[in-house]
């Protein structure tokens, strides 16, 4: 039957725009005026065209030293989808000055808009076909992400579904110049939970039903009556001030400031009485038909919400649109969202279920209110911030309690206990998010007490939402968010040194999966040290600032630690010189050697700081010892080189190996490495076109195999091979399985060697381009030659795979054991700058090239004054003890150096 093909909805997840930015390191220009720090610190972080895009789309005031301000943008007058700011203001209470301490932005880079070709009724007609049975909103004109990201004009149509019990709206993206259809997706915002409502409410979070129906007084309803209406407090009670007349009717219904309850299933809930100055009693229902219990619950949860954002410090400015909830609708054990319409539906009981408009389900559908008013991504995020929301209201980690008999529930927050990175469902992985917060209100609760506890959290949560940019790689809690938390909770405006929760939050935090940051305790700067490549050496030096955060360190605790290719782990100290300066040199560097290495300083907080920062996770410094570097291949696949996109073995029977520019999806690339060139066209696992899902061009069925050509080695000299590589597999709900494996061939194909594996629980196996390495020594390729090869598959649950590749650097290192000779010309030594004097103004040219602005050396020769072979603090010390203490330095001779050295003199003095 041709009805069928309605129940498989084609979904096309969002794309991300082009650009995204989060930024809590620095902060912003200063003003005595809020909106002048927001605008300068807009325009520094952007740049002028596109800050010029961004305009305020609300600002909220937390308090008068401190603001929250949200960004949207626009590009001839139309708005861009997806795109958004978030910036955090800061008052100095004694300078009076506002500055932003934290921005984030997602956005697209501004463009010239083509005027629409086709018209508003074209488009309809267009979004019409293939979706029968719906009643269509007119269409508005919208820039939405089309291919790879960019912003594309678009005409967007809502069609909400007329068949009973069908609860969808769809939204169609026609671009406004071809009258394509580039995107459809279901707005509908489902949960697979349950619930009901009425008027007299039920009693706790369990569902409604006559035995557990209280009468509870009815807060924020409208009271209308002799031309004039208000809204009824916490306990019930309202005045109707200077109503005209004494015989009118006074009438009651659940209608609040933020919206209005209506039911499918019975009468509106209203109640009226004739007025009465003695005052009037209303009673909204009897409390004996679940129906209109359902209401009254929808009623009071969605107030609690509306009341819990709006009656924050500062509002909530973002949440400006009205929503409503109808109760009793057709079908059964669910609710949903329909952000089109800003409309919570709830289903009435059945099939085993109880009627969904009830505490935590009511919340939860709230939740998806916010998400939708703070236009950020629904999915994982959107299903997380619901339940976070019922999690931080009502104090407890259950989700839909009882919703199919007694015990039963949608989702247990805390039996789940869901980590970071997931890849299920996204009502499952939802539950990170969730889980943090559950798990810091626990903890505060237990610190602070339940009022003061609770509070704190709310207001936590509050801040936190109007600071958020949502999820990242589609996952719903993650890093960036844990620095926004932490950012809120900061009272210095360095998340660095800690905030007063910080252990508590972070603790919450890594018991989902996230890691958090590490205290800031020293600061750590290489000054001086050997590079990527260094020549050969007797010795080399390195020089390392630290600053002391919050410890200090050890005696002996500094040290470098380093290892030569195939060789173990060694360490030599680092010498305190002066106050935050440490030096060492390493042994002797010899032609072609190749060593990782890195920093490591121990502080009296128990806390080890490196350089890299990354260095506990296998992230070194590297350095060649070579003379000379050459390009020997740069391969940015501008056009197709003619890899081989196939072996006879491959079984895949979808998403091979193809040369181009793809198409975005949430797991694939919209474009290849960005080049100096500017192409973006690469290798990828299936090109993809306009309007696909995600896994429409993915790897199916099987594996696919990419091999390259033969690229010719130099007959000397080390090798650098440098890939660029992406890989996806955990945008489906299914547990990822499957890797990339990375070949390579120095026989021209006969034999292949693994280079490595990326797969399940990587973190580079989430989509992103990165670069990896390896080296080919002198003369391990008997051929001369090296090959690569690149196989992926999807062989297991049926994930959705994705791959690619890109830019095929080769370097070639080679080495000369001869150095050249230094420049030699006459010079008095201790004469630094080179005036025919000895005096202080040398020791200051000697700081001033050793670690203050000035750019090298005279004549270094001269500046040796211990005549060591290199310029250090030591010499410096020699030469104010010889000029202020009278301590004997050596001879005040002019002429060229005696000793050898690989220092030299470039401008020197002529000697009488």
């Amino acid at each position: 039957m041709a009805w069928i093909v309605l129940s498989a909805v084609l979904l096309n997840p969002e794309s991300m725009l082009g650009e995204e930015l989060r930024d809590g390191t620095r902060l912003g220009p200063a003003s005595t005026d809020v909106h002048a720090a927001l605008t300068l610190d807009l325009e520094r972080t952007l740049g002028p065209d596109t800050s010029s895009t961004m305009t305020l789309s609300w600002i909220r005031q937390k308090s008068e030293d401190q603001v929250f301000a949200g960004w949207a943008q626009q590009m001839n007058g139309y708005s861009v989808r997806g795109a958004m700011g978030r910036s955090l203001a800061i008052r100095d209470r004694v300078t009076g000055l506002w500055t932003v301490t934290y921005r984030a932005f997602r956005y697209s880079a501004p463009e010239e808009i083509p005027a629409p070709v086709l018209n508003k009724d074209s488009a309809l007609q267009v979004a019409r076909l293939g979706h029968p049975s719906r009643d269509w909103l007119q269409p508005t004109l919208q820039l939405a992400p089309g291919k790879d990201g960019e912003p594309t004009l678009c005409w967007v149509n809502s069609g909400v579904s007329t068949k009973p019990g069908h609860h969808s709206n769809l939204r169609v993206d026609v671009d406004a110049q071809s009258g394509q259809v580039l995107a459809v997706e279901e707005q509908i915002c489902q949960i697979d939970v349950p619930g009901t409502a009425s008027i007299f409410r039920t009693e706790g979070t369990a569902p409604q039903s006559p035995g557990t129906t209280i009468s509870f007084p009815l807060a924020g309803a409208q009271v209308s009556g002799g031309g004039v209406s208000t809204f009824t407090a916490a306990d019930g009670s309202f005045s109707l001030a200077n109503a005209t007349g004494s015989n009118f009717t006074v009438l009651a219904g659940l209608q609040g400031q933020w919206g209005s309850i209506s039911s499918d299933s019975s009468a509106a809930a209203t109640a009226s009485a004739a007025a009465d100055p003695a005052g009037v009693d209303l009673v909204i229902n009897s409390g004996q038909v679940i129906a209109d219990t359902a209401q009254g619950n929808a009623f009071h949860y969605m107030e609690e919400a509306f009341r819990f954002y709006v009656d924050a410090p500062g509002g909530f400015p973002a949440m400006v649109t009205p929503v409503t909830a109808t109760t009793g609708m057709a079908g059964s054990c669910n609710a949903y969202y329909d952000p089109a319409l800003t409309m919570l539906r709830f289903l009435q009981s059945g099939a085993g279920c109880v009627d969904s408009a009830y505490s935590s389900v009511v919340l939860h559908e709230f939740g998806h209110h916010i998400v939708n008013s703070l236009g950020l991504a629904q999915q994982a995020f959107g299903e997380g911030y619901g339940d976070s929301l019922a999690v931080v209201y009502l104090g407890e980690g259950i989700i839909g309690r009882d919703f199919s008999g007694p015990g039963t529930f949608v989702r247990d927050i805390v039996g789940a206990n869901v980590q970071i990175p997931c890849s299920s469902g996204i009502h499952f992985c939802g539950q990170a998010l969730a889980g943090f917060w559950f798990d810091l209100r626990q903890t505060m609760v237990t610190q602070l007490g339940e009022a003061a506890g609770s509070d704190f959290i709310r207001e936590l949560f509050v801040d936190w939402s109007s600071l958020t940019i949502g999820a990242s790689a589609s996952q719903p809690f993650h890093y960036d968010m844990l620095i926004e938390v932490l950012t809120i909770n900061d009272d210095d405006i360095d998340v660095a040194n800690g905030t007063p929760q910080f252990d508590e939050i972070c603790a919450a935090a890594a018991a989902h999966g996230v890691v958090s940051p590490e205290l800031l305790t020293l600061l750590l700067g290489l000054d001086l040290g050997p590079g990527a490549t260094v020549p050969p050496a007797a010795s080399t030096p390195i020089r390392v600032l630290v600053e002391e955060i919050l410890a200090t360190p050890l005696p002996n605790g500094s040290m470098v630690i380093y290892r030569f290719e195939g060789a173990p782990f060694q360490a030599f100290l680092l010498t305190e010189t002066s106050p935050g300066v440490y030096e060492g040199n390493f042994p002797a560097l010899n032609c072609l050697d190749s060593l990782e290495w890195f920093v490591s300083v121990q502080d009296d907080a128990n806390r080890t700081t490196t350089l890299p920062p990354d260095a506990d996770l296998g992230v070194y410094y590297s350095t060649v010892v070579a003379t000379d570097l050459i390009t020997v291949v740069e391969e940015p696949f501008s056009v197709d080189p003619g890899w081989s996109i196939a072996e006879p073995t491959d079984t895949a029977t979808a998403g091979r190996w193809e040369w181009g520019d793809p198409y975005a999806s949430a797991a694939q690339a919209s474009g290849g490495v960005p080049f100096t060139g500017g192409d973006l066209t690469c290798y990828v696992t299936g090109l993809g076109g306009i309007g696909q899902t995600q896994g429409a061009h993915d790897v199916d069925g099987g594996d696919t195999t990419l091999t390259s050509v033969v690229y010719p080695l130099s007959d000397t000299g080390l090798h650098r091979v440098s890939y660029w590589r992406w890989f996806s597999n955990a945008t489906s709900i299914t547990t990822p399985d499957d890797s990339l494996f990375v070949y390579k061939s120095l026989d021209e194909g006969l034999t292949w060697v693994e280079v490595e594996e990326v797969g399940r629980g990587d973190p580079e196996a989430l989509g992103g381009w990165y670069k990896n390495s390896f080296w080919i020594a002198e003369g391990a390729s008997p051929s001369g030659t090296v090959m690569l090869r690149f196989h992926v598959g999807d062989t297991g649950f049926g994930n959705v795979v994705e791959a690619g590749v890109d830019l095929i650097e080769i370097h070639n290192l080679s080495c000369s054991t001869t150095p050249p000779p230094p420049v030699e010309n006459d010079f008095i030594r201790g004469d630094c700058n080179i005036d025919g004097n000895r005096d202080l103004s040398d020791a200051i040219q000697m700081l001033e090239v050793l670690f203050g602005n000035a750019g090298s050396f005279q004549c270094e020769d001269a500046c040796d004054v211990d005549d060591g072979g290199q310029v250090n603090l030591g010499d410096v010390i020699q030469m104010l003890n010889e000029l202020f203490l009278g301590i004997p330095g050596a001879p005040i001779n002019c002429g060229a150096d005696v000793t050898s050295d690989s220092i030299g003199c470039l401008n020197g003095l002529i000697c009488p």
